[in-house]
This record gives C-alpha cells, structure tokens and sequence, in this order.
C-alpha cells in the first residue's frame, strides 16, 4: 500500500469527517474578492471517494476547514456539491467559500445610523450581530470619527463599509483593503496609497482574459418612439410614432 506523504496530504474536514482521497485540490486567498478564501476538491473514477459517493455525506452550509500538510488553510462553509456518474463514470466536486455572509446579508441595526463613531466601532457593531470579528492587518484602525453615517435599506455589508472605507482613504490618504483570515475574521488591511494597479503581460499578470457579450449587437433593437407637435401633425400622431427598427453599434462605431 502507498501512503501519500505528509506534505502532500490536503484534508477537507466536515461535520467532524476528514476526506482526503482527493484527485485535484485548489485553496485560493485573494486580496480585494469576495469571498477571500475558495477552494476546489475534485475526484473522478478510480478514486474511492468518486466511487463511494453515497456515503460523501457533503452538503451545502456545511462548516469545514481545510488543512494543507498539516497547516490549518482555510475555515469556512461549502458552498457547492457536484456529482456526475453514468454507467462508466464517476464525478464529485466540492467548493467552499469563507466571507459569504458579509457579501450577501444586509446590514442589521435598529436605526441604521450611526453618529460620532470610528471605523472600527461602526464595523463591530454591524459585524458582532453575524458573529463575525474584525482585525486589522498593516496598522491600527482609524481614529477618526464618522459625524454621522447612514446604511441604505438592504445595503449589504461589505458594501456598506466598503463605502466608509473609501471616504477614509480618501481623506487621510492610507489605503484600506478587505480579505479574511483562516479564523474567518473580517480583515481590514491598512496601507499607504499611491502606485498602480497596472497588470502587465509578462510581468505581473499570470493570465488575461477578455470576454464580450452584448445580446443586443445580434440584430435589430425594437423601439417605440414620439416626436414635437405641431400645427400639422398633433395628439396621437406626434405621441405615437410606428413601431420600428433600428440597427444599434453599442461600441459606438
């Protein structure tokens, strides 16, 4: 029997289960994305995993962590479940995601405004309702004090202190970016402004992709349309013009 080596060894663990039979695994952190952390687990046929399906018992809410030889890499909840088999094949992709909470739910509070009030103060509180903690990486939080802030009704929470970071970064010229940590805190990275971020081929770009897609550059674009009245042509004639067709270049050629 070959044993994988331990530095090699990814364990998705789920419900208190450690699965580790897998064919292809991706853990990802990025700064500046929503969600910070992903990850990907893929097994296909031949794998005992893929063969066993039935007993992956993996579905989506579920809480996992992820350790990468031994080094705890990720905490967070599943996100999708995937299984394909036919009568030859067998197929299972689980991706999880941390953050999720932040992007999706709206801000919580019973007046939505806040006065007088720091950053941080502002985020703990918004943050502490969905159990989730804030730290700061790069350098203290802001002192300054919001003299009076408002949510919009539905606004989601990253957005809503995306915005208050913006108008700090702005007035105190320190640049503040959102990612997370393996705990799944809300990290606020705290950095100087300036520079660039230019992607150059060859040099800090991996891959590029560009993909267009406008429905509407297909064909024509059906559009009803009125014109000024006048002493000739008036009422219904000058309100409702024909319906007709007209070819559109949205690139503006």
């Amino acid at each position: 029997m070959v044993f994988p080596k331990p530095t090699e060894l990814a364990i998705l663990t789920v419900n208190g289960q450690n699965y580790q039979e897998w064919e292809t695994i991706m853990v990802r952190h990025a700064l500046r994305d929503t969600p910070a952390y992903h990850c990907k687990f893929t097994c296909s046929e031949g794998m005992p995993l893929s063969e066993n399906f039935r007993v992956l018992k993996i579905k989506p809410g579920d809480l996992c962590t992820v350790t990468l030889a031994g080094i705890p890499a990720f905490k967070g909840k599943v996100e999708t479940r995937q299984v394909y088999y036919d009568a030859n094949r067998h197929h299972i992709e689980i991706q999880c995601a941390t953050w999720l909470e932040v992007a999706t739910a709206s801000v919580i509070s019973q007046t939505g405004e806040w006065k007088n009030k720091t950053f941080k103060q502002i985020g703990d509180d918004i943050l502490n309702k969905m159990g989730i903690k804030m730290v700061f990486e790069g350098g203290s939080s802001p002192s300054y004090k919001f003299p009076r802030v408002s949510a919009t009704p539905g606004e989601s929470v990253h957005d809503f202190l995306d915005v208050l970071a913006r108008s700090l970064s702005q007035s105190t010229g320190v640049g503040i970016s959102f990612t997370s940590n393996i705990s799944g805190d809300f990290v606020v990275v705290m950095g100087p402004n300036g520079g660039t971020d230019e992607v150059v081929e060859g040099k800090n770009i991996i891959i590029g992709r560009e993909i267009i897609y406008n429905a509407s550059m297909a064909g024509t674009n059906p559009a009803l349309g009125q014109r000024p009245a006048d002493n000739e042509v008036w009422g219904a004639k000058a309100a409702s013009v024909p319906f007709y067709q007209e070819t559109i270049d949205t690139f503006g050629k």
